[in-house]
């Protein structure tokens, strides 16, 4: 810890305080049916006098803030300093066109809507300590410099599918796949275990009795379960989601599977080394496969090993349309209630799913050559 985080901790115990006073008062948010952000909305913003154009972009705001505290799993409400800091970030990395004086904008709204809840009396928000104010005076926001106006480079998909055909090395070319096809992020990729995946297959089952068990899969073929963080450490989604396998996946999946090492070892993504590639391992598969032709310009970022996420998530909200509470499922962000305890969660798990199978096998894109080719 830094010398000013040994005094932060030191003053928090002499004077009984916390650097996230919010985290108390989560549970209760939860419980409520009223919401907060569409209190202040409703008693606040649409009484403020601003122009309608103006009013849209705090309400485009708001709404990336519950997608981000949806995402990290907090009550947009609850926020530490760490949370504010991290959805700036988020604004830049993940959404990939936000400027530093973009941000600086979204912030100050966000912070208008925690000054009416400071001074809410029936709310916990104190007017001693304005969490969006501090945070923000804290970002070093030279580290946003470099890339205030970048954005991830518009690929399109036929450049996709050349690009990882060139992929030679089987594993390296699933997880690829996986994260292009599914949205995984890499953590993911590398955390998937065989009870995750069933694929109906005579052969596998034989080599692999552990495939496709999860009580959640066990019936339904051709799927992926990708736990939720509190379920699997190096997970970072907030609620588990089940995901189909469509044809193409599911052929590379029991293509690699034939040809993976046989090694003591529950996780599905081995190497010939008898190790899982690391995160660094994967990033470096995409970075050869895109660079230098897709590297860092003065408008765009390089791509690295989060552009399938980002792919993947641009598809289905903006060229499909899909319903952005789908698209936060398949991502695996909070949607809905929370989920309180595993009867709920199947119930939860099961709906989403239903909601999204047919869609998904329908429309999702493909990218894999029909023939053989070069990876072994």
């Amino acid at each position: 810890m830094s010398e000013s985080g040994d005094s932060q901790e030191a003053f928090g115990e002499a004077f009984g305080r916390t650097t996230d006073p919010l985290s108390a008062f989560e549970p209760v948010f939860e419980e409520l049916r009223a919401d907060p952000l569409e209190f202040f909305i409703e008693e606040d913003l649409l009484n403020s006098g601003l122009k309608e154009g103006t009013i849209a972009g705090h309400l485009v705001t708001y709404q990336q803030w519950r997608e981000y505290m949806s995402e990290v799993g907090r009550h947009p409400a609850c926020p530490s300093e760490e949370h504010v800091q991290g959805f700036a970030r988020w604004l830049q990395e993940d959404l990939g066109n936000q400027s530093v004086v973009t941000i600086r904008q979204k912030l100050q709204k966000l912070n208008r809507a925690y000054r009416f809840w400071q001074e809410e009396p029936t709310l916990p928000h104190t007017l001693e300590y304005d969490i969006v104010r501090s945070a923000r005076n804290k970002i070093d926001w030279s580290e946003f410099e470099d890339t205030e106006t970048k954005r991830p480079h518009p690929i399109p998909i036929e450049a996709i599918r050349e690009r990882i055909s060139e992929i030679t090395d089987l594993l390296d070319y699933t997880c690829v796949l996986l994260q292009l096809k599914l949205g995984l992020r890499v953590g993911e990729v590398r955390n998937v275990r065989f009870r995750d995946l069933n694929i109906p297959d005579e052969e596998l089952a034989a080599v692999y009795p552990a495939l496709g068990t999860h009580e959640l899969v066990t019936d339904r073929p051709d799927i992926l379960y990708i736990p939720s963080k509190t379920e699997r450490d190096g997970n970072k989604s907030t609620v588990g989601r089940l995901l189909p396998i469509d044809e193409e996946v599911r052929r590379i999946l029991v293509r690699y599977l034939l040809i993976r090492p046989s090694v003591d070892d529950e996780h599905l993504p081995i190497s010939q080394r008898h190790d899982r590639p690391s995160g660094r391992h994967i990033n470096n598969v995409w970075q050869d496969a895109f660079l230098p032709e897709y590297g860092e310009t003065n408008e765009y970022r390089a791509v690295s090993s989060h552009f399938g996420r980002h792919y993947f998530t641009t598809y289905w909200k903006k060229e499909q349309g899909l319903q952005s509470e789908l698209v936060q499922y398949m991502r695996g962000d909070r949607v809905g209630d929370p989920v309180s305890d595993g009867s709920a969660m199947h119930h939860y798990l099961h709906t989403y799913y239903r909601d999204i199978e047919d869609r998904y096998r329908k429309d999702i894109y493909q990218l894999v050559p029909k023939e053989p080719w070069s990876v072994v």
